[in-house]
Parts: structure tokens; C-alpha cells; sequence
């Protein structure tokens, strides 16, 4: 048997394994669908049952193509929105500025709606929880330490930057073991700004990881929006 005639006979033979693999699938629908499908097919000199795998199968192919079903059901409810906005302005989308905008904004909010957590979500959150419980706790010992030791300039005093804290309001001069607890009181001030200062570092640096995930998304979209300009200039 020749090369011709084994490759005839092995695509008969897939055609009818083809053919023994095809399954029914009951369907009922409306007169008006039938009919806009048989017109359709007729329109494409095909069957009808031809007409409506093919329209099946495009409808899986493109939604897989999309990223699955949630993806077609994101792009389809945004192109049913710029419609609406079509019908409110009266102008298709492309040839209409404010109908334009109308559909920048539905697709930006669609996508948006749907965004995926950071890569290190997880870790903003536990770094600003611990930034602000830092800060609550700085707060908190500074206004005691300003409770229990008012700011004011003794009497007869010309520099402004005095250790204001070694007076009394009257004037004399407080004891060491008064000094002793200001200084006390503000090493606990201190120690919790410091505190804040670490906590707010590692809040920039989860922030910071979060930055360069969208830098990556930002390059991506940009190698592959300077491709399809090269090719439309190409053509």
C-alpha cells in the first residue's frame, strides 16, 4: 500500500472512530433561537447541528482563553455595562469621549472588583496591626509623662532650652530621686518611639514588596501593549 493510500486509510479510519465518539445531547429551546441559529448556519452552508457545536465549542474555547469562567463573567457584565452607558449617551463607546470614559471607568471598577489579594497580604496587614498598636503605646506614655510632668519654664529663666524638668512650677530645684523618675518616665517614652520607628520600617518594607508586584504587573503590560504597537506599525 502506497504513502498516499495508508494516509487516506488512517484519516477514514479517525473520521469514523470520530464519529462512534459523538454523542447526543437532548436540547430544548425557543423557536426564535432555533431559528436565529438555522439562519445562521444556512448563512455558512452548514448544518444545523454543525452550527450549534461550533458555537458551543467557541464559547468554551473562549472563555478558557479568558482565564476560565470568572474571567468571561467579569468581561461579559462589563461589556452588558458599556452598553447601558451606550444607550444612556446615545454614542458607541469608541467614537464618543464621555461614552469612552463611561467605559474606562466600567472596566477599571470590573477589574478592581475583582482583584487578587498582594502576594504578601498576609504580612501588610500583621506589620500595620503592629504599627499601630506602637503608636497607641507611644501616645499613651507621652501624655502620662506629660501628666505627671507638665512642661514649664521656671521663673527668671531666659533660655527657652532649660532642662525645665529639674524645677519645680515654684521655682525649686526637685530632688535626685525626682529627676530620677522623669528620666525613668521618658526612657519608657523613648524606648516606644523607638519601638514605632522598627514597626513602621517593617511596614514599608511589606509595602514595599507589594511596590514591586505591581512594578512586575506595570512591565508586563507595557512589553506586551509595545508589541502590539510594533506589529500595528509593521502593518
Amino acid at each position: 500500500m502506497t504513502a498516499k493510500r495508508l494516509i487516506a486509510a488512517s484519516d477514514e479510519a479517525l473520521k469514523t472512530s470520530d464519529q462512534r465518539k459523538r454523542a447526543q445531547i437532548p436540547v430544548r429551546t425557543s423557536a426564535e433561537l432555533r431559528q436565529r441559529l438555522a439562519g445562521r448556519a444556512a448563512a455558512k452552508d452548514r448544518s444545523l447541528t454543525q452550527e450549534i457545536e461550533q458555537r458551543l465549542e467557541w464559547s468554551l474555547d473562549y472563555e478558557d482563553r479568558l482565564g476560565g469562567a470568572a474571567a468571561f463573567d467579569l468581561f461579559l457584565g462589563a461589556v452588558a455595562r458599556i452598553a447601558k452607558a451606550e444607550e444612556a449617551t446615545g454614542k458607541h463607546w469608541l467614537d464618543d469621549y464621555v461614552t469612552w470614559r463611561a467605559a474606562k471607568h466600567i472596566i477599571e471598577r470590573a477589574v478592581i472588583d475583582h482583584a487578587p489579594p498582594p502576594p504578601n497580604s498576609s504580612a501588610i496587614l500583621a506589620a500595620l496591626k503592629a504599627s499601630n498598636a506602637a503608636r497607641e503605646r507611644e501616645l499613651t506614655l507621652w501624655r502620662e509623662h506629660l501628666d505627671r510632668f507638665p512642661t514649664f519654664l521656671p521663673p527668671g529663666t531666659w533660655n527657652a532650652l532649660m532642662p525645665t524638668y529639674e524645677f519645680h512650677p515654684d521655682g525649686t530645684k526637685k530632688s535626685p530621686e525626682e529627676i530620677a523618675d522623669w528620666h525613668e518616665s521618658m526612657r519608657r517614652v523613648m524606648d516606644a518611639r523607638q519601638k514605632l520607628a522598627n514597626r513602621d520600617a517593617d511596614l514599608k518594607t511589606a509595602e514595599q514588596e507589594e511596590a514591586e508586584a505591581d512594578h512586575a504587573g506595570l512591565s508586563v503590560a507595557q512589553e506586551i501593549i509595545s508589541a502590539m504597537d510594533r506589529r500595528r506599525s509593521v502593518g
